[in-house]
């Protein structure tokens, strides 16, 4: 049972993770964001589809997917 809810948590973390990478992504043409959504119930099978209103922002998106995580300053 823990096993399970620490996939879902860990899940959970990813999607998160990734939404704040591309939350300031935005067409520099059109103002648009990507679209981003999220299929399987596990980070074993996890797929993401990201869509957006041209290649412009799918560019910047893919860009900001595959960037480090920011880090924390301490």
């Amino acid at each position: 049972m823990f096993l399970v809810q620490d996939e879902a948590r860990s899940l959970e973390e990813f999607k998160q993770a990734t939404r704040e990478k591309l939350a300031g992504v935005r067409c520099p043409h059109h103002g648009q964001p990507p679209r981003l959504d999220f299929q399987g119930g596990s980070l074993r099978d996890v797929s993401i589809s990201l869509r957006g209103c041209c290649p412009a922002v799918m560019s910047l998106a893919n860009r900001a997917i595959y960037s480090p995580p920011a880090q924390a300053c301490d």
